[in-house]
């Protein structure tokens, strides 16, 4: 069978079973099983598979119509340019989580004079893959400033991932020297003679009841504990505001990915000890979806 005809096959099995974006994902799923990519294709549409190439495709593609994240069948997810090793123990990273890159980065550069200052240090708090972490570290590298992250998450096998992506994206030389992996239930771990510029987090932060109504993707394969922000999904913003302070420096940001409609509840949370400057920004569907505020 040509690569053409075996994408569109994989095309037309894919919208018989409802799944949003068939094009893309039959084609990202034959170029993983091929490696013929898109710049390739025109001039290969004619070429025939091999039977082991034919069979291989049709069974990821069978997986994906039974709605197994695409993510989850190439281990790959692209998140800020970077590539990101992902499995069924995180959070798969997701383009709105790059508007948090970006406010981040922007507060960075705004407040933090890279010719004049020390080490900026960052806790990236639930930390999954890693992608947050890991991004802001090396974004800040390129800017020329001195870098030191630590990475959380109470998720063992969350944490398995991060280090694999740390030693993919970062290198192997990074980890416990500039980059730290600690395995801890909120700050239960962090020593508590060490404080941060910085505290970032994309903490679970949907309501229980609403867990049950998302796309089977997220619902049957993202792991529940990087889902369920308990009743009102609010449970975790509230642990870490608790402690925070306790953690940043003077003048330090917190920042978090929020819910569509969460803001106002989680500006008031931060109010409420005395965060300042406390913004709330969108993304590019126009909903809310970052807030950072500066600890007094």
């Amino acid at each position: 069978m040509t690569l053409e005809n075996c994408l569109r096959q994989g095309i037309n099995t894919l919208q018989s079973n409802n799944v949003s974006d068939a094009d893309f994902d039959a084609f990202a799923l034959l170029e993983y099983v091929t490696g013929v990519s898109k710049s390739d294709f025109f001039f290969k549409k004619s070429d025939e598979t091999s039977d082991s190439c034919y069979e291989r495709y049709i069974e990821l593609i069978e997986r994906r119509s039974k709605r197994v994240p695409l993510q989850h069948i190439t281990n790959r997810q692209n998140f800020f340019g970077y590539d990101f090793y992902v499995d069924s123990n995180v959070l798969i990273p997701r383009q709105d989580t790059e508007v948090l890159i970006e406010k981040i980065l922007e507060v960075i550069e705004a407040n933090f004079n890279v010719e004049i200052s020390s080490d900026i240090s960052i806790l990236d708090m639930c930390t999954g893959s890693g992608c947050i972490a890991i991004t802001i570290y090396k974004e800040l590298i390129k800017r020329g400033f001195n870098i030191d992250v630590t990475a959380v998450d109470l998720s063992k096998d969350a944490l398995a991932v991060t280090e694999k992506n740390v030693e993919n994206v970062v290198g192997i030389k990074a980890l416990n020297n500039t980059f730290h992996i600690i395995e801890s239930d909120m700050f239960s771990n962090i020593n508590n003679n060490r404080s941060y510029d910085i505290i970032v987090s994309n903490p679970p932060y949907i309501p229980t009841r609403d867990i049950e109504k998302l796309e089977p993707e997220v619902r049957d394969y993202d792991p529940i504990m990087a889902l369920d922000g308990d009743t009102d999904g609010l449970r975790f913003y509230r642990r870490i505001i608790e402690e925070s302070s306790n953690y940043l420096n003077n003048n330090g940001f917190i920042a978090f990915e929020i819910g569509y409609n969460q803001g106002d509840d989680v500006k008031s949370l931060l109010e409420e000890k005395g965060y300042k400057d406390i913004h709330i920004y969108k993304d590019l569907g126009g909903l809310d979806r970052v807030i950072i505020g500066r600890n007094n």
